[in-house]
């Protein structure tokens, strides 16, 4: 009766307007969804159910833009219902948290996390309260698919303990680990250079109440791991308990396989201890595999697409629950903090596997894998798939290039390429001047005269 009384007014309105002359504009209704009925999970691959729909939401923005990540523009917006990340790198009019917004973009998915891409986004207020931070108490939720789902994009609190600090970030953010007090449950906190968070004031070991919001990385179907809390500032940081790390690991040790990360990636049940840093994260050492991220506005399918059967190999060798045997060599840890290793499963030296079924290049960054023999071994099982045309080598569906390259886009690269057998070195911008069966990688010029490397001066001066 109510609809049909408005609608009556409506027509009466309109005619009375027409007849003075007046114009008349009339607006097509917008209809606004959920976000609880935008990011819905319900096929078996963890995906949406609207992928690919558009759909309009409006709710207040959580984080506004250059916060989350600097390199690729994400805020995070949330009504009533629920919470959403929005990708919009080139968004023309900045986002702040407390505005008020009306977003309508496509349903999109990236590595389990739900998203709006290709936004057309309009500031309806400025200053709105944001919402009320959700508790969680317990951080097992944020490990397990059925209670971190539902609140994917949310501002929420949880208590941790830091268990490993990187020395560098990597893609705009530090990946800081934390578990719970206990020791389990672990996850990663992703503090973006955007928030001005100082992560070398952190200590490991030390106790936090952490307000973030949940976001998720997981590079396998069904998408059901790796969620993650985005911090937003200093202030979502609140030390409640300085601890005491534990001591060192000895190696070789023996680990779980708990999840793999990608083609040269493993995420260990327990840590190893490495300068009191408890360490989940293992980076296979002296090999390469391609990346499984896009870059915005480069053709990356090829390496993706590498990346993902690399890591498909991966999962295969070693599958979650698998036993093996970790060994490091001179430097453990890299700037990020992961665990460099050779692993074995039983005899076999996945590593140098990885290498002879073409899936991974050799990549030796000086002083780990240096000496003669483990050089050569990783050279004869890259060699090896190279002459049987394997994995990335295959010549009708090859690697279009090394993950080096691709990734230093972003992330920047070693600054000395070295050639193992001449000890001569050069530039990176000159690295196709020596062989890359022959490739040692230096960050640093001290690195360099260390290992007895003079620069190859057939060409412009390398110093």
């Amino acid at each position: 009766m109510h609809k049909r009384l408005i609608v009556m007014v409506a027509v009466l309105l309109t005619a009375a307007l027409v007849a003075t002359g007046c114009p008349v504009v009339i607006e097509e209704a917008v209809t606004i969804t959920p976000i609880n009925q935008v990011d819905m999970v319900c096929d078996e691959h963890g995906l949406p159910a609207r992928l690919g729909e558009e759909v309009t939401i409006e709710g207040v923005a959580t984080v506004g833009t250059g916060v989350i990540s600097t390199r690729d523009t994400i805020i995070f917006v949330q009504d009533e219902t629920g919470g959403i990340g929005v990708f919009a790198p080139d968004i023309a009019v900045p986002v702040r948290a407390g505005d008020r917004v009306r977003i309508t973009g496509e349903v999109g998915h990236f590595h389990g996390f739900t998203q709006l891409v290709n936004p057309q986004i309009e500031i309806l207020g400025h200053n709105n309260p944001l919402p009320q931070v959700k508790p969680i108490d317990n951080l097992g939720r944020l490990t397990q698919f059925e209670t971190a789902e539902p609140i994917e994009g949310e501002l929420v609190s949880v208590h941790v303990r830091i268990s490993s600090i990187p020395d560098r970030p990597r893609g705009g953010a530090y990946n800081v680990a934390v578990t719970d007090i206990h020791g389990e449950n672990r996850i990663i906190v992703r503090v973006g250079l955007g928030t001005e968070i100082n992560v070398q004031e952190l200590k490991v070991h030390n106790e936090y109440i952490i307000t973030g919001i949940v976001g998720q990385r997981d590079l396998f179907k069904p998408h059901q791991e790796g969620y993650r809390i985005f911090p937003r500032s200093e202030g979502d940081l609140l030390l409640v308990r300085a601890g005491t790390p534990p001591e060192d690991s000895v190696f070789p040790v023996t680990n779980t396989v708990a999840a793999i990360v990608d083609g040269d990636g493993i995420i260990l049940e327990n840590p190893v201890v490495i300068d009191g840093n408890e360490v989940f994260e293992v980076r296979l050492l002296g090999i390469d595999a391609p990346e499984t991220f896009p870059i915005d506005g480069f053709a990356y399918y090829n390496q993706v697409k590498h990346g993902e059967r690399a890591a498909g190999v991966l999962r295969y060798l070693t599958p979650v629950g698998t036993e093996i045997t970790l060994n490091i060599g001179p430097r453990a840890l890299c700037g990020l903090g992961r665990l460099l290793a050779v692993v074995k499963v039983n005899s076999l030296d996945v590593n140098k596997e990885l290498l002879r079924r073409g899936y991974v290049v050799k990549f030796v960054v000086w002083p780990n894998s240096y000496d003669h023999g483990r050089f050569e071994a990783l050279r004869s099982a890259m060699l090896e798939a190279k002459e049987f045309e394997r994995g990335i080598w295959c010549a009708t569906d090859p690697l279009e290039e090394i993950p080096l390259v691709y990734r230093d886009r972003i992330f920047g690269h070693p600054r000395y390429i070295g050639d193992f057998e001449t000890k001569r070195y050069v530039r990176f911008e000159r690295m196709e001047e020596i062989p890359l069966k022959n490739r040692v990688y230096f960050f640093r010029h001290d690195d360099v005269v260390d290992a007895g490397y003079t620069p190859k001066r057939d060409a412009a001066n390398a110093e």
